[in-house]
């Protein structure tokens, strides 16, 4: 059956009930964004809430995007508390900014939120503050995203959030600078098994890298890493910029993911500098690490146009390299 969508992002969106019932008439499944706009205060009446959340069992997919932590709680709240989600397969939860009061959280509103929704395969959500208990939503989604753009965060908390996923097969995770914020030592013991998982892009610099680093993920296939910090402009970007604890942790999780993961095709690795980029750049290349590595694409890294020539896998069938410092020669 095709679905009718319902788009929430004027002012007059979130006051006009009739907007709401006009764009929702019939009975398919429903399509929902909402984007907050920052002249709203969150804190007021917001009518359009009510009205949606009678329309929750039609739900398809939902994606709430507002300024602060707080908004998307009185929204998720308003409407889907207490509401079964029976077709709901999408929900994303975009927050632009931190929360306005630091006292927040733990909250459990997702745990009483659409729930059932057996149909749930992608969720998205920010990670701070984080769950107080495992939203019942997890058990069945397949794509995890834990996107914050904004700082404050600590690690340890999300393993038992990733563990209650045992169906997981994507993993995303972006954070801006979290590299002076976790020790991996702090987790070394929290292993989680991840037997599905076969794609994981993870955007975090220093010592977030080793999120992986607990993953036990047989089957994984796509892996992509991103070292970029937020507080360094892109034309600042240089070796300087990278001390040993973020170096270390570079390195550290391939040959880590290299034991564990042995089916590994694709490596994307930007903004990542290793401590000893001869001998490491070239495990890598020649297949010592990643025997079945076939595509690598690197970007602001610290190889070097002799690593590149030295001898390559026969497994791998292309290396793309952009805007690395020490490469002059194309490649292919």
């Amino acid at each position: 059956m095709a679905s009718s969508q319902i788009e929430l992002r004027q002012p007059q969106h979130f006051t006009d009930i009739s907007y709401v019932v006009t764009q929702s008439s019939g009975d398919g499944p429903l399509d929902v964004s909402i984007i907050l706009p920052d002249e709203i205060n969150y804190n007021t009446d917001i009518p359009a809430i009510g009205e949606l959340s009678k329309l929750v069992g039609r739900f398809r997919s939902l994606t709430i995007d507002v300024p602060y932590q707080e908004a998307w709680q009185k929204f998720v709240t308003g409407i889907g508390e207490g509401q079964a989600a029976p077709i709901l397969e999408s929900l994303v939860i975009k927050v632009k900014r931190d929360v306005l009061n630091r006292t927040t959280g733990p909250f459990t509103e997702l745990s009483t939120c659409f729930t059932p929704s057996p149909a749930l395969h992608n969720l998205q959500f920010p990670a701070w503050p984080l769950p107080a208990t495992n939203p019942p939503q997890l058990a069945t989604i397949t794509s995890l995203a834990i996107i914050t753009p904004f700082y404050g965060l600590d690690i340890p908390p999300l393993f038992a959030i990733i563990q209650a996923a045992p169906n997981l097969e994507k993993f995303t995770f972006k954070s801006l600078d979290v590299g002076d914020e976790s020790d991996p030592n702090d987790f070394a013991s929290q292993r989680v098994h991840l037997p599905r998982l076969t794609s994981v892009d993870v955007t975090s610099p220093g010592f977030g890298l080793d999120l992986l680093s607990n993953f036990d993920a047989p089957n994984l296939v796509d892996v992509r890493l991103d070292g970029f910090r937020g507080v360094i402009t892109d034309d600042r970007w240089n070796l300087d910029d990278w001390g040993e604890f973020m170096t270390d942790p570079s390195y550290r999780i391939i040959s880590t993911l290299s034991q564990r993961s042995k089916s590994i095709r694709k490596l994307e690795l930007r903004y990542m500098y290793f401590t000893n980029p001869d001998t490491e750049f070239r495990r890598i290349l020649s297949g010592e690490m990643l025997p079945k590595l076939e595509e690598l694409i690197l970007e602001r890294t610290n190889i070097t146009d002799e690593i590149l020539t030295a001898t390559r896998s026969p497994t791998i069938k292309k290396v793309d390299v952009h805007n690395c410092k020490y490469v002059t020669q194309p490649t292919a």
